[in-house]
């Protein structure tokens, strides 16, 4: 696989904006989204659909969707923005684990039909201090880069790409370049890969940052033999969150 996320540094530095992420165009959401996990309110009936909340932003009221990037996410949104201009609206607030590229689809409908929609992403708060860090390292100006990690979630990647092919698992004997929301993930997976060749570390192996909108747009404006072989997995506090539910709804 020849394909390295260093190439991309020109386009995707001089891309970067510090304001809030929004909700990724139609042509840019990519089914390699689906294995990105978000945490939605959703209507207490169905459990399955976004919902909106009132919401005062920009100076105005506005029906605002919002997606968390983890749990630890879903409650910073609750503490620090929900419970803050409306402390009652909590108690009927039902969160759900969606795929990012599901909840794209589902709000673009919306943001469409009516100009008072908005989206908001919100990061994991646990990935926000390496990302700020990343960024800078990666060329960014620390105060960019401090507020571009707080209001946009990111994804992470090796570089130069290397290729991991699990043993076990559900993707076991599956090949493929492991890029993830989650920091520990995909250097977990560079230190694990160097241990078993240790001629990886010649290779300077690093990992690199791309704000979620950053990296869509790489996905929808790259050629598949570049980008074909990338997944993305998911944060692992959000798999043990979408575990503890399924057990929750077995009793």
């Amino acid at each position: 696989m020849s394909f390295s996320f260093s190439s991309l540094f020109p386009v995707f530095l001089g891309a970067l904006s510090a304001s809030p992420a929004i909700a990724i165009p139609p042509n840019e959401i990519s089914e390699k989204l689906n294995s990105v996990i978000v945490f939605a309110p959703v209507s207490p009936e169905t459990g399955l659909a976004p919902l909106p909340l009132d919401f005062e932003l920009e100076g105005a009221k506005r029906s605002v969707y919002f997606a968390a990037f983890s749990p630890s996410a879903v409650q910073q949104l609750i503490k620090e923005r929900i419970s803050k201009q409306d402390p009652n609206i909590v108690k009927g607030i039902k969160f759900a684990p969606l795929s990012l590229a599901k909840f794209d689809e589902t709000v673009q409908t919306q943001l469409a039909d009516n100009s008072n929609n908005r989206v908001i992403y919100v990061p994991d708060p646990d990935q926000v201090p390496i990302t700020e860090k990343l960024l800078i390292d990666q060329g960014t100006k620390p105060s960019e880069a401090k507020q571009i990690a707080s209001l946009s979630p990111s994804v992470f990647c090796p570089s130069p790409s290397i290729t991991a092919t699990p043993n076990s698992g559900p993707l076991k004997g599956e090949s493929f370049i492991p890029c993830s929301t989650d920091y520990g993930t995909v250097k977990g997976l560079i230190d694990k890969g160097i241990s078993d060749s240790p001629s990886l570390k010649d290779k300077g192996i690093k990992v690199l940052v791309f704000p979620i909108s950053n990296f869509a747009g790489i996905l929808a404006t790259q050629s598949e033999d570049q980008v074909g072989d990338i997944r993305i997995l998911p944060t692992p506090s959000s798999l043990k969150a979408i575990e503890a539910l399924r057990e929750r709804s077995k009793k």
